[in-house]
């Protein structure tokens, strides 16, 4: 039977896949890019030219170091479980995700305000 998280063939008596670990019985990890796997090809190339279109855009507006940013939230929130239920044995790997990109969202925020004060009144 196959895996509803990574779709990899397990044995039926199996009680979590041996390949990502996902338990059977619960749901699937939140914004798995493998749940959106299809065979239709209209539809893999309409998801990958408003993807490109995307990329391109964030490239040409704002430049490559953005770029390299989300290509490395998309990698780390691909690849991480992320889940909502914190009893799960993964749900940490999850919070690690979901801090890494807070710490380097935090980061930019901090380095495009140059220093200044964040909350400081302005003169009126």
């Amino acid at each position: 039977m196959p895996c509803p998280s990574c779709f990899a063939v397990v044995p039926a008596e199996s009680r979590f896949c041996l390949a990502c670990g996902q338990p059977f019985g619960t749901l699937a990890p939140i914004l798995s890019p493998r749940l959106l796997v299809t065979t239709e090809p209209w539809l893999i190339l309409a998801v990958a030219f408003v993807g490109n279109i995307v990329l391109v855009s964030v490239l040409m507006r704002f430049g490559f170091v953005t770029l390299a940013v989300v290509a490395y939230v998309l990698i780390v929130v691909s690849t991480f479980p992320l889940t909502f239920d914190a009893s799960t044995w993964d749900a940490g790997f999850g919070y690690a995700a979901f801090a890494i990109v807070a710490a380097l969202a935090l980061f930019g925020f901090r380095t495009a305000v140059g220093g200044r004060r964040m909350f400081e009144m302005a003169d009126v």
